[in-house]
């Protein structure tokens, strides 16, 4: 947990900053799109609403001429008038909900890819803010320094070592046995080894296969 270096944070802290009023940007975004969209579709659906009474008036209007040219009192052209008028605003209507149906389609997509934009931009800012906490360096366990790299000023990669630790509660320890047992001695097995009047375990990691002197 002790401080060993400070990394400087300057880079990071402007690129952090820029993603944070980028993500306000995307954000607003959402928000004036989202008011945009509502005001179009209304508008939108509003036409509909006037052109479906429209229709209903074109419809009684031709069914007035009709009985007038039945009586005498319109002309046949009148009638074909009338109806060729109501046709044209059924298919104004229709055009008109199919581009309805397709805006509320495009809305829900649009506003999907904004908000994947959004959590992009946030996952980001959680990588910095990472990358921020780590530009001081402590120690992750007990030890002691062995090498530290003490180029000041010098750009450093990720993955790049910046300080060694020695863990002084490991040890390596070199020892030989009698040739006899040569046969019994493999790798990863456990062994004892006594200090004084201290004993502790460990295992076998090498073995240097060579006799000398019978050992």
């Amino acid at each position: 947990g002790d401080l060993i270096m400070n990394l400087d944070q300057e880079y990071i802290k402007l690129e952090y900053e820029g993603l944070q009023d980028q993500l306000e940007l995307k954000k607003n975004n959402i928000t004036r799109l989202s008011l945009e969209y509502d005001k179009n579709l209304k508008e939108l659906e509003y036409q509909n609403q006037i052109m479906a009474w429209q229709l209903s008036d074109l419809e009684a209007n031709l069914a007035d001429i009709s009985r007038l040219n039945k009586v005498g009192g319109a002309t046949k052209e009148e009638v074909e008038q009338a109806d060729l008028k109501l046709k044209i605003t059924r298919l104004e209507k229709k055009k008109l909900e199919n581009d309805l149906n397709f805006r509320k389609q495009a809305v829900t997509s649009d506003r999907r890819n904004l908000e994947l934009e959004v959590m992009i931009q946030e996952k980001k800012l959680r990588e910095l803010n990472r990358k921020l906490t780590e530009t001081s360096v402590r120690s992750p366990r007990a030890g002691v320094i062995t090498w530290i790299n003490e180029a000041i000023g010098k750009k450093v990669t990720e993955g790049e070592a910046l300080v060694r630790l020695a863990n002084l509660e490991n040890f390596r320890i070199e020892a030989s046995c009698s040739d006899r047992y040569s046969n019994l001695v493999k790798l990863g097995m456990s062994v004892n080894v006594r200090i004084n009047q201290t004993v502790l375990q460990g295992k076998i990691i090498s073995i240097l296969p060579a006799i000398e002197n019978n050992t």
